[in-house]
């Protein structure tokens, strides 16, 4: 009896020690493990399959309980669970058995083959249970076999998909919905019972009811067009079969093969197929469609289609772009230019250039562009969305010819992309002809004005942003608004794109900018009535004229022997000199004494009065930013004075103060260190340091400076400032 006790206990230990294992298993492992149904469910049946290959039942059949009851719930939504749940019920089945559960391991072994149909064991199993598998399997599993024509047809048995092979199918037995598809074939839909132990037949012959096209092109992203209409574009590869041999047909990689594409519904007869892509030749394919049947058409290659271009700049070294795609600096010579439309930009920290051309196939086309201050078009006008794209084309030609300023529209829908991160209100930039707000333009204050401005000129990359408005939808007079980067106060030009005397008129102001330098003699010269000439009003010290012995109330008859008695005359004469030239005056003192003076003529500082209403302060601030950057050291200060003055009428303080502040000026008359002080003043009042607006009031108010090139005098405006005056 010896040799049978000793199994039994060695038995005994071993499932003590399974059990014990599974249960550190579950203590340790578990909480490693993601605590969602499938994982809770996963970690059961591994423990219960670590009792079960023990061969303790007695323990394994209550962890396989649990398993099939956290399993059962998820395999509707959970497709991939099936597998494990069909694992925990053979192996119940097979563990009830061993306990000699018969009736327990029938019911699990039934519910199994209504899970899978086919299942058979695998590996070494008892006979017996095979056996009590196969006697169940003759009450509830039947066998269907498919017959489909075509055989590339689509079988779905309640919903999954079965291959046709002719094979037989075992299912539960129970009633079954088949649905048969093929493209090109009409759908049948048919329920069929099948019975268990027996073999059903189920043949169909699908009926054609149209034709199928397949093709492929290289590259892929091509538009397919039939007879005119798009019918899609070709996704990329490879092609798969039957288009394997096609990259070596083509002599292309086989990621350069697109998947195919297949076209349905045509009719019999001839049709036309047409392959376009940006960059690439069209092609063009005939397709005669003869009966109802499957095509397959040649695979279809697209050659580039590419121009060459050169560009180059003023100043040389700009970015050169092509429909917002940076190709390199100018001068460049680009040979891939794809033909069709394209926006040529040229951008630098001084402005852009920008031109639209069309790029033909083969040939060669050149750009040459000096660069300009640059406003970008943005939404934010009163014209609608609808019409903007006219508006915005008749605007950009009206204003091509302007040699201070490009107004353009940023390729690609940058613009639009660009106001919505700036989150632009709308109608935000939509003023009218008095440069008046309308709209929703009413509620946005000069302070989100330069905070919109420059977040988008930032975004845009150019030196100020425009809109467009309209006083009327079918107007022809269009209003243009613009705001230099960080301005709060717009300009307005109104113009008639249509009528060249309005776009002269345009661009005559967009183009005006008052030379930082205006030539002169050393006299102020006043018109008067009854006159033959021009009266001298002031001789400045210490110029050429006072040493020539010219006096005021001297009469300046005639300039390089022409008369300056008609009004202007004189100015105009002066104003067509340069500086260096000589002049030579005909003058009659007051005594009546008349001789020939030559002077020298020079130069004098000028500057822009914020009180201009002709001017265009807007265009102004920019252009004068692109002059400082290539003034002479004579010349810088002068340019930030007329800066610092379009910033405080834009309402940019900051900007002007440190324009005033870099200036140095040396004391005296006309525009002189005394100037830049009360200009100073001015900034720090508008940024509302008092304080630091007297002191440059008082230091302004001792000097002989004038406030422009013309007066008036610095002086009294200074001290009526420190008394409180406007």
């Amino acid at each position: 009896m010896m040799p049978m006790v000793a199994p039994r206990h060695h038995r005994l230990t071993f499932t003590c020690i399974a059990a014990i294992s599974a249960l550190l298993l579950l203590v340790f492992a578990a909480p490693t493990r993601a605590q969602d149904p499938a994982s809770r469910a996963a970690d059961e049946l591994a423990q219960a399959r670590t009792l079960f290959d023990a061969l303790d039942y007695e323990h394994a059949v209550p962890a396989l309980d649990r398993a099939v009851a956290m399993l059962e719930p998820l395999v509707a939504q959970q497709p991939t669970v099936k597998p494990s749940l069909v694992a925990a019920y053979e192996m119940r089945a097979r563990a009830r058995f061993g306990l000699g559960d018969r009736d327990g391991a029938a019911t699990d072994l039934t519910t199994l083959l209504g899970l899978e149909p086919g299942f058979t064991f695998g590996g070494q199993v008892s006979p017996r249970i095979v056996a009590l598998l196969d006697d169940i399997r003759k009450t509830v599993v039947g066998t269907l076999v498919l017959t489909i024509d075509p055989a590339d047809a689509v079988v779905e048995i309640n919903g999954q998909t079965y291959p046709v092979s002719g094979t037989p199918i075992p299912l539960k037995a129970s009633e079954y919905a088949i649905k048969v598809t093929r493209l090109g074939y009409r759908t049948v839909d048919q329920k069929i019972a099948v019975v268990a132990a027996q073999t059903q037949q189920f043949s169909v012959s699908l009926e054609r009811v149209a034709a199928l096209v397949w093709l492929v092109t290289s590259p892929a992203e091509v538009e397919v067009l039939v007879d005119g209409a798009s019918r899609g574009r070709t996704a990329a590869g490879p092609p798969g079969a039957p288009y394997t041999d096609v990259p070596s047909q083509l002599g292309v990689a086989p990621d350069a093969v697109s998947k195919p594409l297949l076209l349905t519904d045509l009719t019999q007869g001839p049709h036309v197929v047409q392959f376009k892509r940006p960059c690439l030749v069209t092609e063009e394919r005939r397709v005669v469609i003869e009966a109802l049947s499957d095509y397959r058409l040649d695979p279809v290659k697209l050659n580039r289609a590419v121009g060459s271009l050169t560009v180059e700049s003023t100043p040389a070294g700009a970015s050169v772009f092509v429909d917002g795609e940076s190709r390199g600096a100018a001068p460049l010579t680009m040979d891939d230019v794809c033909e069709g439309s394209r926006l040529v930009e040229l951008r630098s920290p001084q402005g852009r250039y920008v031109q639209r051309l069309m790029v033909n196939a083969g040939d060669h086309a050149k750009v040459a562009g000096r660069l300009k201050p640059a406003f970008a078009l943005v939404p934010g006008g009163s014209v609608p969305a609808a019409a903007m794209r006219t508006l915005v084309a008749s605007v950009e030609r009206a204003l091509a010819g302007s040699e201070q300023v490009t107004v353009f529209q940023p390729a690609g829908g940058t613009a639009d992309a660009a106001s919505a991160t700036a989150k632009a209100p709308v109608e935000w930039l939509a003023f009218d002809a008095g440069r008046r707000a309308v709209g929703g333009a009413a509620a946005v204050s000069p302070a989100m004005r330069r905070e919109l401005s420059a977040q988008l000129a930032r975004a845009l990359d150019v030196q100020g942003v425009a809109a467009i408005s309209q006083p009327t939808p079918t107007s022809p007079d269009v209003v243009i608004t613009l705001l230099a980067a960080g301005a709060g106060e717009p300009d307005v030009v109104s113009l008639v794109p249509e009528r060249m005397d309005s776009v002269r008129a345009a661009m005559a102001r967009f183009d005006f900018v008052p030379p930082l330098v205006r030539p002169t003699i050393g006299v102020l010269a006043i018109e008067a009535a009854d006159v033959p000439g021009v009266v001298v009003a002031r001789v400045d010290p210490g110029s050429a004229a006072e040493k020539a012995g010219l006096k005021p109330g001297d009469v300046i008859t005639g300039a390089d022997n022409q008369p300056t008695k008609a009004p202007g005359a004189f100015a105009r004469a002066l104003d067509a000199r340069r500086i260096g030239d000589t002049m030579m005056l005909q003058v009659t003192e007051a005594s009546g004494t008349s001789r020939s003076v030559s002077l020298p003529v020079t130069g004098t500082p000028r500057l822009i009065s914020a009180a201009d209403q002709t001017l265009l302060f807007n265009p102004l601030s920019v252009a004068f930013r692109s002059r400082l950057a290539t003034a002479s050291a004579a010349e810088q200060p002068f340019a930030r004075l007329n800066l610092g003055v379009a910033l405080m009428r834009l309402g940019d303080f900051a900007g002007a103060q440190e324009q005033f502040e870099a200036v140095k000026l040396a004391p005296g008359r006309g525009i002189s260190q005394g100037t830049q002080q009360y200009l100073l003043g001015l900034a720090l009042e508008g940024l509302g340091d008092t304080s630091g607006a007297q002191r440059a009031w008082q230091a302004a108010a001792g000097s002989e400076a004038w406030l422009t090139d013309g007066g008036p005098p610095i002086k009294p405006l200074a001290e009526r400032k420190l008394k409180g005056g406007r």
